[in-house]
């Protein structure tokens, strides 16, 4: 790829950034098409699609391939690989552009910071801040196969004795990567401690090439400025986003997170929230709509800190299967045998009556 296409994807960041600093972090089993729907009212700028196998790609495996669903309203999203063979990161790419969809996907991310144990065993996600040379080989790739935007996002390191952001800055800026998402924690440390503020500081200084976007512990305005003052030009949101989706819009007008939505505007937002979903099972010709344990989780995540909310949580999880549950934390799908059943349909009855009441009186 030419100096001049790899100057034009990282000055695509810096617009994207100066007009809107704010990124919505990719998040596996959250950031589906439905969720980014709901993000959308609160948030213009970079979004993310969740976290996609790139052999599950290469392989056109249908369930993997589902992932790829995106909107031309969405905007600017991008879509997230992972894994850790190199080729495959082309293969993939390849696939991404040839489907359907491909004009709707606006760059590609790599995730090379995930510390979920199931994802690094097998060499990727956090995996590879323990082999730089394949983190080079992957980014080699990866600019070979498409002209877009790229970014890579990554851990400080696998622990404090094995730092290597500094290294993989390097990395980024020889091999054409465009921007440079840092979550300032290591990979032992997963998302206990305080993000080291220190090390954006130093990468934002080093940086010349790539946009530098850091990532850590937002949750309001104050935290959002912590990361924003070490100088990166953007500051992605993760878990945060999770639990408040309004928290873009909130930390803009210098507001509470937890107070900035009326229990009514969280109640309508669950609804649209359901409806996308629906829309969802529709182009996965599933024929009995939304999953109602995805969205009790939702509810409960949603309602944490308004009046009476635990008795809310505790009506929620007690009309919950153990089946039910299980699903909720990994945001799976229900079976056959049960979605759809005459009780299935009655439990979601139930459900929003209980969430009518709860919101409503509020």
């Amino acid at each position: 790829m030419s100096n001049t296409n790899t100057n034009t994807n990282t000055n695509y960041f810096h617009n994207l950034l100066q007009s809107d600093d704010l990124v919505a972090a990719p998040l596996a089993g959250v950031t589906n098409r439905a969720f980014r729907n709901i993000i959308r009212n609160y948030h213009s700028g970079l979004m993310f699609t969740e976290m996609i196998s790139v052999e599950g790609l290469v392989r056109q495996i249908q369930k993997t391939l589902h992932y790829l669903s995106i909107d031309a309203s969405e905007g600017d999203v991008h879509v997230q690989l992972f894994g850790m063979n190199p080729e495959s990161f082309s293969g993939a790419v390849h696939v991404c552009e040839d489907g359907s969809e491909g004009e709707h996907i606006k760059g590609y991310n790599v995730n090379m910071g995930c510390p979920a144990k199931k994802v690094y065993k097998k060499g990727g996600g956090a995996g590879l801040l323990r082999d730089t040379n394949t983190i080079a080989k992957i980014c080699q790739h990866m600019r070979k196969s498409t002209t877009k935007p790229i970014s890579i996002k990554i851990r400080l390191g696998w622990d404090n004795n094995n730092m290597v952001y500094r290294e993989i800055l390097n990395i980024a800026e020889n091999e054409g990567v465009n921007a440079l998402i840092v979550h300032a924690r290591t990979r032992k440390q997963m998302f206990t401690g305080e993000p080291v503020y220190s090390a954006l500081e130093e990468l934002a200084q080093d940086a010349k090439n790539v946009a530098l976007i850091g990532n850590g512990n937002v949750f309001d305005r104050a935290s959002y400025l912590q990361i924003k003052n070490t100088g990166v030009q953007g500051v992605m949101i993760g878990r945060g986003m999770m639990k408040k989706p309004w928290i873009f819009q909130a930390i803009k007008a210098h507001e509470n997170p937890d107070t900035y939505l009326a229990p009514k505007e969280i109640y309508n937002l669950l609804q649209s929230l359901a409806q996308h979903e629906t829309e969802l099972a529709t182009r996965r010709n599933d024929p009995h709509g939304y999953n109602l344990a995805l969205i009790k989780k939702y509810a409960v995540w949603f309602s944490k800190g308004l009046a009476n909310s635990a008795e809310f949580r505790g009506k929620v999880y007690a009309k919950m299967s153990p089946v039910e549950k299980a699903l909720a934390a990994r945001g799976g799908t229900l079976t056959q045998s049960y979605h759809g059943t005459p009780q299935y349909e009655q439990e979601k009855e139930q459900f929003w009556r209980t969430m009518d009441y709860y919101f409503n009186a509020n």
